[in-house]
């Protein structure tokens, strides 16, 4: 038995223990209790190995129900027959056909990894860490990536003041630690990670990334967040330049205001944008590798973008703003898409390029989004529904896949929010109730769920989505 230390999650971040022990290539296990449940993280040589609940909706059947590979009766079926055999869940998934031998690896590792993910979400609790040798024969080992998984948990964690106490404010500039390039193949950054880390260069705030990326507030400052809890990014105060005088020249130094040279400017290439065309908008060559398209980008939207010049008092030359933006972010995202790419440049030449209307656009970020989502790739998926909602809000699908991806980050909370404008939209639409319905559980609300599985039920028989919601809200 080694050394043992015991404490309060509020009182430390949960990825200073776990750098912490990869650092010293510890061997132990760290035992976090919350809300009546255990959860383990077994680590050897400092890397995390294998995780364990006593939490059953971190069970493989669970993971199954939830995404509807298996249904209600089979879901309580398999742990009938845990209790009567006392087999393992795995083994009997497989024997009862619910799941593929081969595919048994995966899940495994999907379900280790989600119990670590969740941690990271927890403001309470207590947790210990025992040094001591792993059992052997209980654990399945395998090697999972610390600043990954770290990456990943600290973006879904909800409560914004954990947050502020790394990033009080949007005045804070964020710069690339030293640390980066170790951690370059240990962290598969996502794409609010991407394009935010683009924009950190020890000069810019968190507002101005904020602006450069067009990227929600919020998920900008989870991201940076994130990014400092790996040790990728660290934070530095803003100048300061002391006094009124000082603050007044620095927000004038965010936010420019407009002289007539820039007016001119915005004025003139909102002459001739569309006749520009994708290449000719961001100032590149036809033949341009992606970085230097990703380059002239974010010097266009330096330029260009709304929201940096918020002082525009002119409702005309905003709109103004807007379309030549919007077009930059068309040839942007179509130039950075190789499909996309080739697809334009055989179009080019057969008739002028147009910016796509707003309702188009909701379309593809919508077809782009359920892509996302079908491949797991929900935080992808929520910046595209995002934006169709954005592009085009009268849509109720929009709203309901927003809500759909938000829900499976654990957002519960806006998930809520997301699906409930899809049924102001659509109120009888019995899919978007009975999925309303287990955002309402998670919430904690089981009488307010149970009324829209029913309310779900009533609208179609045969949904099979809403049966399993009442037949859990049955379960023992």
């Amino acid at each position: 038995m080694g050394t043992n230390y015991r404490g309060l999650v509020k009182d430390h971040r949960l990825s200073d223990i776990l750098l912490g022990m990869q650092s010293c290539r510890k061997t132990g296990i760290l035992t976090v209790e919350h809300g009546g449940f255990v959860k383990k993280v077994f680590i050897q040589n400092g890397d995390m190995v294998f995780s364990s609940s006593s939490d059953r909706r971190d069970s493989l059947a669970d993971i199954l129900l939830r995404e509807g590979r298996i249904s209600a009766e089979q879901h309580k079926a398999l742990f009938r027959e845990m209790e009567r055999t006392g087999r393992k869940e795995g083994a009997l998934l497989v024997g009862m056909g619910c799941c593929e031998p081969k595919d048994l690896v995966g899940l495994v590792r999907r379900q280790i990894e989600e119990i670590i993910l969740g941690l990271f979400s927890l403001g309470k609790g207590r947790f210990s860490i025992e040094e001591t040798e792993l059992p052997a024969n209980e654990i399945l080992t395998l090697k999972l990536s610390a600043p990954d998984l770290i990456y990943s948990g600290t973006k879904r964690v909800r409560d914004v003041r954990r947050i502020a106490d790394v990033l009080p404010s949007l005045d804070v500039i964020p710069a690339v630690s030293l640390d980066m390039a170790s951690l370059s193949g240990e962290v598969k950054l996502d794409e609010a990670g991407r394009r935010a880390l683009a924009c950190i260069d020890g000069k810019t705030s968190i507002a101005g990334i904020v602006s450069l990326t067009g990227l929600d507030r919020l998920e900008v400052l989870r991201t940076v967040f994130a990014m400092v809890n790996i040790g990728m990014v660290e934070v530095k105060a803003p100048p300061q330049t002391g006094g009124e005088k000082g603050d007044a020249a620095d927000a004038g130094a965010q936010r420019p205001s407009l002289d007539p040279e820039v007016l001119r400017a915005i004025e003139e290439m909102h002459g001739k944008y569309m006749d520009l065309g994708y290449y000719g908008v961001l100032g590149v060559k036809p033949h341009a590798a992606f970085p230097e398209i990703k380059s002239a980008y974010y010097r266009a939207a330096k330029k260009y973008h709304p929201d940096i010049h918020f002082n525009l008092a002119d409702d005309a030359l905003k709109e103004k703003l807007s379309d030549i933006f919007s077009y930059i972010y068309e040839a942007y995202a179509t130039l950075g898409n190789s499909g996309k790419r080739s697809e334009y440049d055989k179009s080019v030449s057969l008739k002028p390029t147009r910016p796509a209307s707003a309702g188009e656009n909701a379309k593809i970020k919508c077809e782009e989004g359920r892509a996302a989502l079908r491949n797991h790739r929900y935080a992808e998926a929520e910046l595209l529904f995002g934006q169709a909602t954005y592009f085009d809000p009268s849509v109720a699908d929009y709203h309901y896949y927003y809500g759909l991806a938000l829900f499976r980050q654990n957002k519960a909370k806006a998930a809520e929010k997301a699906i409930a404008r899809a049924l102001k939209l659509e109120p009888f639409n019995a899919t978007y109730l009975a999925e309303l319905g287990f955002v309402f559980a998670e919430l904690g609300f089981p009488a307010r769920a149970k009324g829209l599985f029913e309310k779900a039920l009533k609208i179609s028989p045969d949904h099979e989505r809403a049966a399993a919601g009442v037949a859990g809200m049955k379960s023992p």
